[in-house]
């Protein structure tokens, strides 16, 4: 039993981490799978009943790993700690940078994005206030990711319009991000830079990794709205979640990333 609940322990965390809503989730998805793949790798001291568990659990992960798609990928992709993207094979990475090129073709040929003026305008960082962040828990999740950290990457060309080399240049980024630095934050300061990348890290670092939060957000409303407080408008409501989601955030949203890292995890 023992041997079962230190099994179980990393998909408490990892579950835990992907249902947060102070911080950036879908870009960590991929790379904390993998390191539930290699939790699951099955060892010569392991029991029988603990071996089956392994077998079975990892079939499973790996048939919802296949299921997940490109969207949390590119997240991955545009969040600068993850960009190399270790964690999947080198077919899918030349997948995702070239879907990403194809989406950047497209908005910079948007009659209503003419100029570069433009771009930097309508990016991520127009308003600050889209950026106020909150740092996943830190010390636990170190751990989760450092079994693929060492692995060589290949470069892979894209077109040298200016926006293209925009995107190369970042992908090809000399400088590893520590993984407890916020992307946001990230992206707030390099934005002039890549300012055209930076409109799709907007659309893909604000996607959540799982319906947990949406769920609290209903539950959270039920607790409002009883029958003593039936009449209150759409309006007054919203204000209330807000609030509520504000006070919640200020006094827990860097525990759950802490623990993670303190755990080594990560």
């Amino acid at each position: 039993m023992k041997d079962l609940l230190k099994l179980l322990e990393p998909f408490k965390i990892v579950t835990e981490v992907l249902g947060g809503e102070n911080y950036t989730t879908a870009s960590i998805a991929h790379r904390l799978i993998k390191s539930l793949l290699n939790t699951l790798k099955v060892s010569e001291i392991d029991t029988n009943f603990l071996t089956t568990v392994k077998k079975l659990n990892l079939d499973d992960l790996k048939y919802r790993r296949e299921m997940m798609g490109l969207i949390l990928a590119k997240s991955s992709a545009l969040d600068p700690r993850f960009r190399e993207l270790k964690f999947l094979s080198e077919e899918e990475k030349v997948t995702v940078w070239k879907q990403l090129e194809n989406e950047l073709k497209e908005l910079i040929t948007d009659p209503e994005i003419e100029n570069e003026e433009e771009l930097i305008s309508e990016s991520i960082l127009e308003n600050e206030e889209h950026f106020e962040t909150h740092s996943p828990p830190r010390k636990k999740l170190r751990s989760l990711m450092i079994d693929s950290d060492d692995d060589d990457e290949d470069d892979y060309s894209v077109t040298q319009s200016p926006t293209m080399k925009q995107l190369e240049e970042y992908k090809n980024l000399k400088i590893k991000v520590p993984y407890d630095q916020d992307p946001l934050n990230w992206w707030k300061e390099n934005e002039s830079k890549y300012s055209a990348v930076s409109l799709l890290a907007k659309k893909y670092l604000s996607i959540v990794a799982s319906s947990v939060p949406c769920e609290r957000l209903f539950s959270e409303a039920g607790t409002i709205i009883s029958k003593k407080r039936n009449r209150l408008s759409p309006e007054r409501l919203n204000q209330l979640l807000f609030l509520n989601s504000y006070f919640k955030s200020n006094s827990s949203s860097e525990t759950l990333m802490e623990k993670l890292l303190e755990e080594e995890i990560f």
